[in-house]
């Protein structure tokens, strides 16, 4: 399984999964999709985006895409893909699909750029 770290507006996704514990939002869902999430909210609700997609051949090049959009951020063990967003625009950061395809996490990403932070509680250990 994989997980996700999440905050306002950035979403990145890391291999070290954190297991869903119920605290003050009641989740949509009861279970857990393939990422091993659960979906707790909508954040917001837009069904219609500019989406921008980055696609990288390699672990290290998305790493050093994530650390140049945010430099000051502490450092992911192991970054599998992320999001950012704001009103206006939305744009994932993924493995390209002809080096390794990962359905399951390009389309959590997608979920971010739809709902925002929708799993605000389930967040990843860094």
């Amino acid at each position: 399984m994989k997980a996700i770290i999440a905050a306002a507006g950035l979403a990145l996704c890391t291999a070290a999964p954190a297991p869903y514990q119920a605290r003050q939002i009641r989740p949509i869902t009861a279970e857990a999709g393939s990422d091993g999430y659960v979906f707790q909210q909508k954040e917001f609700n837009r069904l219609g985006l500019i989406l921008m997609v980055n696609q990288y051949k390699s672990r290290e090049a998305l790493r050093a895409a994530y650390m140049k959009i945010h430099p000051e951020a502490p450092r992911p063990s192991q970054l599998l893909a992320f999001a950012r967003w704001n009103s206006a625009a939305c744009e994932i950061h993924i493995m390209d699909p002809a080096t390794l395809y990962e359905p399951d996490i390009i389309g959590h990403e997608l979920a971010h750029c739809l709902h925002g932070n929708f799993h605000p509680l389930q967040e990843a250990r860094r």
